[in-house]
């Protein structure tokens, strides 16, 4: 119930893209899944190697913009780009949705008042804390969710709104670079012919 494919599918997309693409080259390659293995490896002699109380496999996340590549790739040669982007982006943002609405901790604290044993959250369907989370928010029993702007702290709005800024800040960047992409092109090809 920890795993990358269940928490990032696209990160495993992403990566199964960079190793069979011949786009990359062995050296690409090769340190992707040297630091995969290293982060695996290391945390795997750890007590605590799926990340404890968290939500999906945190402690692989210094390796998943490696992904990316892989991503970056597949977008470029797929037909319908614009679907299969707004299928992901909605799939991941459902995902992290369930994690925003329902803090983590209330899943593991529900979980051990009926007796839960941490080893079943990772090899038990059952106590996985994504499908948890879908009946937690889903139910009556949870009436404040945590969305920062339904806090009390005195910081949830400015914050909220900074992110907010953040964001439409980084759709006018992309769209302005794909703009002068756009305008370089057009221009290459005006002056071949």
């Amino acid at each position: 119930g920890r795993g990358l494919a269940i928490y990032s599918p696209v990160s495993v997309i992403g990566f199964a893209a960079l190793f069979l693409s011949k786009r990359f080259d062995r050296w690409t390659k090769s340190l992707t899944a040297f630091l995969f293995l290293f982060f695996l490896v290391i945390h795997a002699k750890w007590s605590y190697w799926y990340g404890g109380w968290c939500w999906g496999p945190r402690l692989l996340l210094p390796v998943l913009p490696f992904a990316g590549l892989g991503l970056v790739h597949l977008f470029e040669r797929a037909d319908h780009r614009r679907i299969w982007g707004a299928l992901l982006f909605g799939f991941g943002g459902l995902i992290n949705l369930l994690a925003v609405f329902v803090p983590f901790s209330v899943f593991y604290q529900t979980a051990m008042v009926h007796g839960f044993k941490e080893e079943w959250l990772l090899w038990r369907r059952r106590y996985c804390p994504l499908l948890n989370h879908h009946e937690l928010f889903a139910s009556t029993q949870i009436e404040d969710y945590d969305f920062v702007w339904l806090g009390v702290s005195q910081w949830g709005w400015p914050v909220l709104l900074i992110g907010l800024f953040g964001l439409v800040l980084a759709i006018v960047g992309i769209r302005r670079v794909r703009r002068m992409v756009w305008l370089a092109e057009t221009s290459n090809t005006g002056e071949k012919t």
